[in-house]
């Protein structure tokens, strides 16, 4: 997939949210059915954190100074570390625990957390556009969460993409419940 894709795929993710959670009240973004369950804004808050490990890398990769490993080279569980994180990412079905503590946001959320979120799509989105198409499809990555796996750049853009969409779908759910304030 080309980064000009890559870039319409965050934009859309990006509008998915604004569009859809701009408007909620603190009370609406903070609102949880259950102790167990992440609230709207817990949801979007943790797409905001998961990105910052990526930051350093894409800053690297954008300001050219980024090279590819020996094991991203010549990593053969390249093909299998993408196909896994598909599957799970695309199965609303499985609840996998995040892996870091990291990653796991505050019980209370700030109601600018759309807001942050738009302008770290914004501002990944503004360092794509700088890295040639060249460097794009030759940049091997090491994920930041499971330090064996590889896979290329554009699969680990729309892996992020992805990951956003499935937390906006959970977040979705949770507007849906009869008990989710209207105020």
């Amino acid at each position: 997939m080309g980064i000009q894709e890559i870039i319409s795929d965050f934009e859309a993710v990006k509008a998915d949210v604004v569009s859809n959670f701009a408007t909620l009240s603190g009370q609406q973004l903070n609102w949880k059915p259950s102790e167990d369950v992440w609230s709207v804004g817990q949801c979007i808050e943790h797409l905001i954190l998961s990105k910052q490990f990526f930051q350093p890398i894409l800053d690297t990769v954008a300001n050219g100074t980024r090279t590819n490993t020996f094991w991203e080279n010549w990593s053969p569980l390249r093909v299998l570390g993408t196909k896994l994180y598909f599957r799970y990412i695309r199965s609303d079905q499985t609840k996998v625990k995040a892996p870091t503590e990291r990653i796991v946001p505050m019980s209370e959320i700030h109601g600018d957390v759309v807001e942050r979120y738009a302008m770290q799509q914004e501002k990944i989105t503004e360092k794509l556009r700088g890295i040639p198409q060249r460097t794009f499809d030759s940049t091997i990555l090491t994920s930041p969460f499971l330090g064996i796996v590889t896979y290329k750049l554009s699969d680990g853009l729309l892996i992020l993409a992805e990951h956003d969409r499935r937390h906006i779908r959970q977040a979705l759910r949770i507007t849906a419940l009869e008990d989710f304030p209207k105020v």
